[in-house]
């Protein structure tokens, strides 16, 4: 049944136009509903996976073959053989192993994950998979280097209630606590002498605009691309604000570009007006232009 399902559910979501939307996502919640207490071991787009069907980001790689759709053909585009990245809030690796079958053998792929639940779930992944070009970091980063740091981050999106550890904003996301070493990109890229960045996956729940702080060197120097979900207020929960994120990034020569057309936003005001309240879109920010890639 969940093979005819997952083959159902990928044909749907690669149609030109996706009628009776409504009335089907209901249908397919109240199936992945039943299945949630469920975990499996499955091979997805040449990927292995231990998946968790109670967890929304497993689910989703499940039952349609990747996680967000739009971003993961985004991926597709813009990562490129040879290429060094850096999945900087992998959580169980969504986007961490396709980025290392595009790299190939003679990219790298090095992601970070701070918190241990996720971390164990990010390690169960890569040892599924005979990927020699991926390198694990349980590592925090912002724009102060510390060690031993306590930190109470979303890492869990359970498809039923997360009780009382549930975040008040982040939707559907479950808090917990931890302990982990904090350090910056520019600290972290001179201390392991890496000489090459060529794309940066940024989702760290409203902590974007402190990596990038903490980035700036790298940034200058590599120029990466960079591709990032943001939301206005996971931001301001932590006290920053999201235009001075885009004053940063400005300032080092990107630009802002819309996931869906590859265009690039005219303004600020223009992003911000995009993104849904209480939600979150993902963009591209760029120092080269993008058009020519659409």
């Amino acid at each position: 049944m969940d093979r005819v399902t997952r083959a159902i559910v990928g044909f749907y979501w690669r149609l030109p136009y996706t009628p009776f939307k409504g009335m089907l996502i209901k249908i397919f919640k109240a199936y992945r509903s039943i299945n949630r207490g469920r975990t499996v071991v499955a091979s997805i787009d040449g990927i292995t996976y231990e998946l968790d069907l109670n967890e929304g980001i497993d689910s989703e790689i499940y039952y349609t073959g990747c996680y967000k759709a739009a971003t993961s053909k985004i991926i597709t585009m813009l990562c490129k053989k040879n290429f060094t990245i850096l999945d900087i809030g992998a959580n169980i690796g969504a986007y961490t192993f396709r980025f290392a079958k595009l790299a190939g053998p003679q990219g790298k792929v090095i992601a970070f994950e701070p918190m241990s639940w996720a971390f164990t779930k990010l390690e169960r992944n890569r040892d599924l998979n005979a990927l020699g070009n991926v390198f694990l970091e349980r590592l925090a980063l912002s724009n102060r280097s510390k060690d031993n740091q306590e930190v109470n981050f979303a890492c869990s999106w359970p498809i039923t209630d997360g009780g009382a550890s549930q975040h008040p904003l982040i939707r559907r996301s479950t808090l917990m606590k931890d302990v982990t070493n904090v350090i910056t990109l520019d600290d972290y890229v001179a201390k392991k002498g890496i000489e090459r960045i060529d794309l940066i996956k940024l989702d760290v729940d409203g902590y974007e605009l402190r990596v990038l702080q903490g980035a700036i060197k790298t940034l200058k120097l590599h120029k990466p691309i960079i591709l990032m979900e943001l939301a206005v207020y996971t931001i301001e929960e932590v006290g920053d604000r999201v235009e001075d994120l885009f004053s940063l990034l400005q300032s080092l020569g990107y630009k802002f570009y819309n996931i869906r057309d590859m265009k690039a936003y005219s303004s600020i005001e223009s992003m911000i007006s995009s993104i849904p309240d209480r939600d979150a879109i993902d963009v591209i920010v760029s120092a080269t232009e993008l058009e020519s890639l659409n």
